[in-house]
């Protein structure tokens, strides 16, 4: 092949390789897929790698050198790339499974509130029973999970709430309602003074037929007395009249010390025994 020959395909093969790498670069932008495009436009300086001048092997060297970089920055934007669809897959992902599992959370929640059983027995704000003179239907123990104020009449403020169950320490059937097993009971009065976390015992009377909760003097809230816990002294007092039908003479103080001056009217009113 003639040398005039050998330059002018030396030349040929530099242009076609400039074209082709500005139409790549143009139309296929970086992003990891263009190895292949890139090794194509590359083959097309072989001939001048082989055929041309000094210059020209120059000029086709640095093309490939070019392609190299190209090559390597193209690879790079591709792990990129990759990488950012990953962790838009992994978020993607992650959005799903927290939707799924607040939708999940929110049907349990529902399914556990169907299966709950509130008892509601009335509240008595017309009357107050001294609490030990009261003939006790039910006696329970429970902490306050819900209080709320409200006016059921213009000259009338209650306090109604819900407690979450903690044991039915004694209860004696009614004609309409047997109370052995609920796990909130709820009530449109006598929560005045407590709060949520407040640890009760509450002391129902039966009324029509049913269960009630009266408005007691001699305790230390509406619905009877307030407990520290429900291992405390007082708890034990009740059990123990609740078993012996009295007050025994060693929990005498106990209760003295809940209402000095109504439990003092009221001893005077019933007979002590003199032995515990």
């Amino acid at each position: 092949m003639k040398p005039e020959l050998k330059t002018k395909v030396a030349k040929i093969s530099l242009v076609t390789f400039v074209i082709l790498l500005l139409l790549t670069l143009v139309f296929t932008p970086l992003g990891g897929f263009q190895i292949i495009e890139f090794v194509i436009v590359a083959t097309t300086l072989i001939p001048a790698l082989v055929l041309g001048l000094e210059i020209q092997r120059w000029f086709a060297g640095a093309g490939m050198i070019i392609v190299l970089l190209l090559i390597m920055f193209d690879h790079t934007s591709g792990q990129k790339r990759q990488s950012r669809v990953v962790q838009a897959r992994i978020n993607n992902d992650s959005k799903i499974i927290t939707e799924l599992t607040s939708q999940r959370k929110k049907h349990e929640d529902k399914e556990q509130a169907r299966q709950e059983t509130v008892f509601k027995p009335g509240f008595m704000y017309w009357t107050a029973p001294y609490l030990l003179s009261a003939d006790w239907a039910a006696v329970i123990t429970g902490t306050v999970v819900n209080v709320e104020k409200y006016n059921p009449k213009s000259y009338l403020t209650l306090y109604k709430g819900k407690i979450k169950i903690h044991q039915i320490l004694f209860s004696k059937p009614t004609k309409k309602v047997n109370f052995v097993k609920t796990d909130y009971l709820a009530c449109d009065g006598g929560f005045k003074g407590l709060k949520v976390g407040d640890k009760v015992m509450i002391f129902l009377i039966e009324y029509e037929d049913g269960y009630a909760i009266a408005d007691y003097v001699g305790g230390t809230c509406q619905l009877g007395l307030k407990l520290s816990s429900f291992k405390a002294p007082i708890v034990l007092a009740v059990k123990d009249r609740l078993k012996t039908g009295h007050i025994s003479k060693k929990h005498q103080k106990l209760w003295r010390d809940v209402k000095p001056k109504a439990f003092d009217a009221y001893m005077t009113q019933v007979k002590v025994p003199k032995k515990p």
